[in-house]
């Protein structure tokens, strides 16, 4: 007759149930809890080719995939414990056709669509995907779609636009997925939405307070700028530059940004300092001559004095006439382009304009170039 009873419960056994059970004789199989990190996986097609099966518990595993539509030929099935495993998808009409079925678990799944009507006593199914709460409730009235369950399922990009159409949408379920993007403002009538733990980013919009909202886990959220603006090692985003604007504008470069913008930004500021600055070394010049040239006429020049008259146009090899004034009130004067030695010592000159200008006299007047 063949190996009947395979009873391997709570071992450390890894992988696919083996290929060559496919059509066996078994009637007991008990693969249950596998103990080690790697459980027992898989699709259940070989052991929907037992016909014989009586008692099939594989529950606290990792076996993956819908339930095989042919496990309906299995008649003598009375135990069926799934439950803690990876599977998915619609469960198969046959399941519940099954006339000696006595005991089927199923939670702990990610099972889908209404939930069968059994005649099986014992009979669980919680920690599912099921679109109804109870058995023979069906999904939505007139088949139309009330609620979206995809939580923990690694979906990518944006919450589409679409699901604004999907009028008769009421509960929309997408937690623990990798969405980006804001909450959409046609979401807010809905009567529950649970998007914890994505990438959503952005303000809220305005639900009413009898909905339903959970949002957190979301790092970025009430922002409003998307994380991918974020530079690396921390740095600030790079401001964006405004449509039309010519290249260059927007902010200040640094070296790695626009070639050249970091010379015109120099030549700018070097402009704005040196024109300002001239313009009150004239004005200062200006002043300074005339008072100068009164208290000449009034008497002789005080000690350690200096006056700077125009250029004699009478006499072109002289710049200047530089008249010095020692401490014992004596004058001497000299006609030099470069620099007049006097007893004072030397007094440095720097030509600007229409006059000769004392290196002292500028200090004095751009408070020692600042």
């Amino acid at each position: 007759m063949g190996l009947q009873n395979l009873t391997l419960s709570y071992n450390n056994l890894s992988g696919p149930v083996p290929a060559a059970l496919n059509g066996s004789a078994i009637q007991r199989l008990w693969l249950n809890i596998q103990q080690g990190d790697a459980k027992l996986s898989g699709t259940l097609d070989v052991v929907a080719t037992m016909t014989g099966l009586q008692e099939l518990w594989l529950h606290g595993n990792d076996f993956s995939g819908p339930v095989p539509d042919a496990i309906a030929v299995c008649k003598e099935l009375y135990t069926v414990r799934l439950n803690n495993n990876q599977l998915l998808g619609l469960l198969p009409p046959g399941l519940a056709a099954l006339p000696a079925l006595r005991e089927l678990k199923l939670d702990n799944n990610n099972l889908l669509g209404p939930v069968p009507a059994l005649k099986a006593p014992t009979f669980t199914f919680s920690g599912n995907e099921f679109c109804a709460a109870k058995p023979r409730d069906a999904c939505a009235p007139e088949g139309k779609v009330t609620m979206l369950n995809l939580p923990g399922y690694g979906l990518n990009g944006t919450v589409s636009q679409s699901l604004a159409n999907v009028t008769t949408l009421s509960d929309v379920n997408l937690a623990r997925n990798n969405l980006t993007g804001r909450v959409l403002d046609s979401l807010t009538r809905l009567a529950s939405l649970q998007t914890p733990v994505n990438d959503l980013y952005g303000a809220l919009p305005a639900f009413s307070p009898t909905v339903d909202v959970n949002v957190t886990g979301n790092l970025s959220f009430n922002t409003t700028a998307p994380p991918t603006d974020a530079q690396p090692n921390g740095e600030s985003p790079r401001p964006r530059p405004t449509p039309g604007a010519p290249a260059g504008a927007g902010g200040n470069n640094s070296a790695g940004g626009i070639p050249g913008s970091g010379k015109k930004a120099s030549s700018a500021v070097l402009l704005g300092t040196t024109i300002p600055v001239a313009v009150s070394v004239v004005a200062l010049v200006s002043v300074g001559s005339m008072f100068l040239c009164k208290r000449r006429a009034s008497g002789p020049p005080q000690a350690g004095s200096v006056v700077v008259h125009p250029r004699n146009s009478s006499d072109p090899d002289n710049l200047a006439k530089i008249v010095v004034a020692t401490n014992d009130g004596s004058c001497s004067g000299t006609s030099h382009s470069g620099s007049s030695s006097s007893q004072a010592g030397d007094v440095h000159m720097v030509e600007a304009g229409s006059f000769v200008i004392a290196v002292q006299v500028l200090r004095g007047a751009t408070r020692n170039f600042a």
